[in-house]
């Protein structure tokens, strides 16, 4: 083996950063043209994945299980299909649950990769650094990895498949989004702001702001914010790999949204933005409750309030022709408070 396919061998690795996945490029193709910014744009136009290395900090997720998708419509009654579809959500909710804790063991024990959305990827296109407190959380994280099977489906988790199938007879089709959050414990004798600042110096990106929730006879926790810079980015040898293909071939890559399978949500006649934006809505609207502390926002405000946000997000060709008619969509997350009486009963 001559000097060049040992040194080759010592650049080729399982994840690189786009710095080590430009000298892995170069050395092999014997040039020097490939930077990381040149790589970057490359990664952007076909779609690679890109990851960040988190952790010390815990997730909670929206996840579609494969006996969602699974479940037709029997004779075309809608009705039915979708009676059967919240039956089906509802005996998904413990694997959920499970998943939750699963994922957020392996962030406190080694960490993992998690999967940055395109829409977070683009940002460092023209940025080297940014922070997510100008993010939505439904466009942050699509998928995770963790660091010892790297080689696995992030937005699948199908390195979870054995044991969900065995207990729950069921498994992820895709991950919508990953949301992180950080638990508080105080000790003895020391304030909320002290043990907030102790907490977040171990968590990996770097966690530069946090909104706190710290309900009485709740739970403490925070939302946090991350500072990510360019050279936090990871990029998978299999990403690698595939960026070489479609380069060489000269092919244009069609868009995998990994949060929507299109081809399922044709079948049975749902728009697949139509599916986003309600996942948003409930989302937007659970955040906008558990931050409303007086326990003032009525179901009807909120909707309006959803509305709005919806239409500056771009979905106002998802969006029905009036904002109460949001009311079916954040419903199910919406508290007792929230609900509204029906007309008092005449004299």
């Amino acid at each position: 083996m001559n000097n060049d396919n040992i040194a080759l061998n010592f650049d080729k690795a399982e994840y690189y950063s786009l710095e080590e996945a430009s000298e892995y490029l170069n050395r092999k193709y014997k040039t020097d043209n490939i930077n990381a910014h040149k790589l970057l744009k490359k990664v952007v136009q076909y779609e690679i994945p890109l990851f960040i290395y988190g952790k010390n900090f815990q997730l909670t997720g929206d996840y579609v299980m494969k006996s969602f998708r699974s479940v037709e419509p029997i004779n075309d009654d809608m009705e039915l299909y979708r009676n059967n579809l919240k039956e089906v959500s509802k005996l998904n909710r413990a694997a959920y649950s499970k998943i939750d804790s699963m994922l957020s063991a392996v962030m406190e024990n080694t960490g993992g990769f998690l999967e940055l959305s395109v829409e977070t990827i683009r940002a460092f296109l023209f940025d080297s650094k940014i922070t997510t407190d100008n993010i939505d959380e439904t466009s942050l994280f699509g998928g995770f990895l963790p660091i010892a099977i790297p080689n696995s489906n992030a937005s699948s988790l199908d390195y979870l498949d054995d044991y969900l199938l065995s207990y729950f007879e069921d498994s992820v089709a895709f991950t919508l989004a990953l949301y992180p959050s950080i638990d508080i414990f105080l000790d003895d004798e020391e304030d909320i702001t002290s043990a907030i600042d102790r907490t977040i110096k171990s968590c990996t990106p770097k966690v530069v702001d946090y909104y706190l929730y710290d309900k009485e006879n709740e739970k403490t926790y925070i939302t946090p914010y991350f500072e990510i810079s360019r050279n936090d980015l990871v990029v998978l040898s299999s990403g690698v790999t595939k960026l070489e293909e479609l380069i060489s071939n000269n092919e244009e890559t069609s868009i995998e949204i990994k949060s929507l399978d299109t081809d399922f949500l044709k079948q049975k006649g749902v728009s697949p933005q139509k599916l986003l934006a309600k996942h948003m809505a409930k989302h937007i609207a659970n955040k906008e409750w558990q931050t409303d502390v007086q326990n003032k926002i009525k179901i009807t405000e909120m909707s309006e309030i959803i509305y709005s946000k919806l239409y500056s997000l771009g979905f106002n060709n998802e969006l029905p022709d009036q904002a109460r008619n949001i009311k079916s969509w954040i419903k199910e997350v919406a508290p007792d408070y929230a609900s509204e009486g029906g007309r008092p009963p005449s004299l």
